[in-house]
């Protein structure tokens, strides 16, 4: 464990209108003496949602409380398939919202093998993936 508490996976939740910022606590360290912070682009309709949402936990940064727990699930009978849901009010998920990612930007891929390579059993591995389109 860092110093900065128990490891976890959050979002800030002000932030920018096409963009999520990411912050992962743990080992190993990445790129902060904390773990990792990323960002990743987002839809407008998420970071909408996301800037609506109550803060709840602190930046290991800077101490200020900006930001919302988020997970990375991961699918063993969907292999590539990797998803992040951010907790807070319904928006696409009963738990809050939940995104489709691909690996193949170098961010994601840094997020998936943080999360894989840190000892906090940050992935979640599910049975089917959770749909995000509208029906």
């Amino acid at each position: 464990m860092t110093e900065e508490g128990q490891p976890r996976l959050q979002v800030r939740t002000q932030f920018d209108t096409n963009r999520i910022h990411i912050q992962g606590v743990g080992e190993p360290t990445v790129n902060r003496k904390y773990g990792i912070a990323l960002e990743l682009r987002a839809p407008p309709a998420l970071t909408e949602w996301l800037s609506e949402q109550e803060p709840t936990l602190p930046s290991p940064a800077s101490g200020s409380v900006l930001y919302a727990p988020m997970s990375v699930l991961s699918y063993v009978e969907h292999e590539g398939s990797v998803q992040i849901l951010i907790e807070g009010e319904e928006l696409n998920h009963p738990k809050g919202a939940m995104l489709d990612v691909k690996d193949d930007s170098t961010a994601v891929s840094t997020l998936i093998s943080f999360v894989k390579e840190s000892k906090s059993g940050l992935v979640l591995e599910g049975g089917e993936l959770f749909s995000t389109e509208e029906e």
